[in-house]
């Protein structure tokens, strides 16, 4: 399994932070990750539609929500990735969520912390509009969201869950599965 370094940001790690793998490289590994999506190539996008599903009232949500936008902000302004949108999805009104997908519309979906919302909901709207889904929480993935960065020993590690990716509609290749950490 090859890990990426992620040592040059380790200050941003500093304090009880909800994810352990910085911002701008979970960011450039969900691109990553996108090439390697055959059913769906990045390549062939316009643009890139990103929802950011956060929960209003937990301050590591709103945390990450803030970075993970900003990032998109940052690397969208330096024209380093293919044109990228997004929208935010506040899960705090669960009632809500369905009609929060479709006014954003998203191609895939980033989950930030959300500190005792079942994600069950997340993980039906998402395989049944066949969004892919990531996450910098590991925790997520076991509990049915397909692709989730954490950090071992200072190196970023993707974490795929493959019922999970196969429901959402995606097709990796070998060499990104080989490259992870599959959860069957």
């Amino acid at each position: 399994m090859t890990r990426f370094p992620c040592w040059a940001l380790a200050a941003a790690l500093a304090g009880n932070q909800p994810v352990s793998v910085p911002m701008p490289i979970q960011f450039q590994l969900v691109l990553k990750v996108l090439t390697a999506e055959r059913n769906r190539p990045l390549e062939t996008r316009p643009a890139l539609a990103i929802g950011i599903v956060y929960q209003g009232k937990s301050p590591d949500s709103r945390d990450v929500k803030d970075r993970f936008a900003a990032e998109i902000e940052k690397e969208t302004a330096n024209h380093l990735v293919p044109p990228v949108r997004f929208g935010l999805i506040d899960v705090s009104n669960p009632a809500d969520l369905a009609s929060e997908f479709a006014r954003t519309n998203p191609d895939i979906l980033y989950v930030s912390p959300l500190p005792g919302f079942d994600l069950d909901s997340i993980v039906s709207l998402s395989r049944a509009r066949k969004i892919l889904t990531f996450t910098g929480v590991p925790a997520y993935v076991q509990s049915g969201l397909s692709v989730g960065f954490s950090s071992e020993r200072g190196d970023a590690r993707i974490l795929i869950n493959r019922k999970a990716y196969l429901a959402e509609g995606a097709d990796f290749s070998s060499k990104l599965l080989k490259l992870a950490q599959v959860i069957e």
